[in-house]
């Protein structure tokens, strides 16, 4: 057997294997006996017709078929041991010529992944700061949360609360609104979030009604009422002022255990520092993560690809049944969309993800990361644990050997990130005593610098909703 290799695109060879004449001899004989088994060939026993009458019954190419599914998945992992080649997934058979017979295969290798001098990347956090601005901002919130209301004989004006039957319908009658007891704040800023509402209902007095038509602008949310004519027709049923108190000591004990205002803006502080850090290391982590990829040569055959996108097609078409109840078809021809479209939509994130994927798997072999089984139970309880009642139900499903590793790998992506990030900072660490063991640790899934990172939160709260699904679907 003679064997040659060629490297084809990424991450593929091809594999090309002569077969000796006696080789194919031997298999020409077990093939003519095998098909005479199966099948009744006139002056012959079974299984003892020879080839050469075989071929003449069924003919040279049905023949040729055989002979081919014989010999291929012996020599393909003949071939395979002797070249020292371990495949990715299963090869396929190219092309086939006779005389003498040669076997063409395309084998899809494994991904590779080069992360480059990673260990040398360095990038200054940004410092944690709380401007004077977010802080009045933040105060002037709690300032409106309690806000008096107090009913006013005189029209509308800017910055009162109206109350009363609002509808809403298309230039066409079609109705997409009816609210009986509509609370509409006059604020053009944080009230109303229809353009031109609020000036047009500013003025109407209680007991009165009217009706406004308006233009929406080709970008408002609501994408099937975009740059058409809406008509609304309000009556109001009352017109209150909103009184907002004095940012002092008495606002604070009303708002909280606090004995001064000081004291609660103090809290207040601390609060928008504890967020603005964690988006912080949210974004420092992002670009530590985006900087060791941009370095990265990863390569990976063109099946690894289509396999993610099929396996991103297949959850969204599930997303869309139980969300939209409806089919996927259907849904795409109502968007104007075909599933060509949105292929190469999932195609260009799947592309991202798997080199992501890719690069953190990489890492974690690099540091030799491990999540230990009692770590991975301890996340999978607390998961479980928010889910009150159903927290028995959520255990049991989130514990099959499927989402055990799926949670086990998302959390070695999230202790990948954090090597990343310590790494970046320069700060060190004991390889021995950490021995890359998440059993101290928090591995949690939901680690600020890790689901900010887009790693890990929202395929656990997947995992979840799917488990919940699960069950529900179990009780009915």
């Amino acid at each position: 057997m003679k064997i040659t290799t060629e490297s084809v695109g990424e991450r593929q060879v091809s594999l090309t294997i002569v077969i000796d004449e006696e080789r194919v001899e031997r298999a020409r004989r077990r093939t003519a006996r095998e098909i005479s088994r199966e099948v009744d060939i006139p002056g012959f026993r079974k299984g003892k017709a020879p080839p050469d009458v075989v071929v003449q019954r069924f003919g040279e190419r049905v023949f040729q078929q055989e002979l081919v599914g014989t010999l291929a998945e012996d020599v393909y992992r003949e071939a395979l041991e002797e070249e020292d080649i371990t495949p990715y997934a299963p090869g396929t058979l190219e092309e086939t010529s006779f005389d003498p017979l040669t076997l063409t295969f395309t084998v899809p290798l494994a991904p590779d992944v080069d992360l480059g001098d990673y260990r040398a990347y360095r990038l200054e956090p940004s410092e944690v700061e709380v401007p004077a601005e977010a802080l009045q901002e933040a105060l002037e919130a709690i300032r409106e949360q309690n806000a008096v209301l107090a009913p006013v004989d005189r029209p509308a004006a800017g910055g009162d609360l109206l109350v009363g039957e609002l509808v809403g319908r298309t230039s066409e009658g079609l109705e997409f609104l009816h609210e009986e007891e509509a609370r509409l704040l006059l604020d053009p800023e944080e009230g109303v979030a229809i353009p031109g509402l609020v000036d047009a209902l500013i003025g109407l007095e209680e007991g009165e009604a009217s009706t406004v038509t308006l233009m929406l602008p080709e970008d408002f949310q609501a994408e099937e009422l975009a740059g058409g004519e809406v008509i609304f027709d309000i009556e109001v049923e009352h017109v209150y002022e909103r009184i907002l108190p004095e940012l002092d000591d008495d606002l604070a004990r009303t708002v909280g255990n606090y004995e001064s205002f000081e004291e609660l803006k103090a809290s207040v502080r601390q609060r928008l520092e504890e967020r603005e850090r964690a988006e912080v290391e949210g974004d420092y982590a992002e670009r530590v993560l985006e900087a060791v990829i941009d370095q990265a040569e990863v390569s990976y055959p063109p099946i690894m690809l289509e396999e993610a996108v099929e396996d991103a097609l297949e959850d969204y078409e599930q997303q869309i049944e139980r969300q939209e109840h409806m089919m996927l078809e259907d849904y795409l021809r109502i968007q104007g969309r075909t599933m060509e479209d949105l292929r190469e939509e999932i195609t260009e994130d799947v592309e991202a993800s798997l080199e992501r994927s890719l690069v953190l798997g990489e890492v974690v072999e690099q540091e030799g990361l491990t999540v230990s089984d009692d770590a991975l139970d301890a996340q999978i309880v607390a998961s479980s644990e928010q889910y009150g009642e159903k927290a028995g139900q959520v255990l049991e499903a989130l514990s099959t050997p499927t989402r055990r590793r799926g949670i086990r790998n998302r959390m070695l992506a999230n202790l990948a990130v954090e090597r990343l990030v310590a790494i970046a900072k320069g700060e060190a660490f004991d390889e021995d005593a950490e021995d890359g063991d998440a059993d101290a640790a928090d591995a949690d899934v939901a680690d600020a610098d890790v689901a900010d990172a887009g790693v890990a939160g929202e395929a656990e709260a997947s995992d979840v909703e799917e488990a919940e699904e699960s069950e529900e679907e179990s009780e009915a």
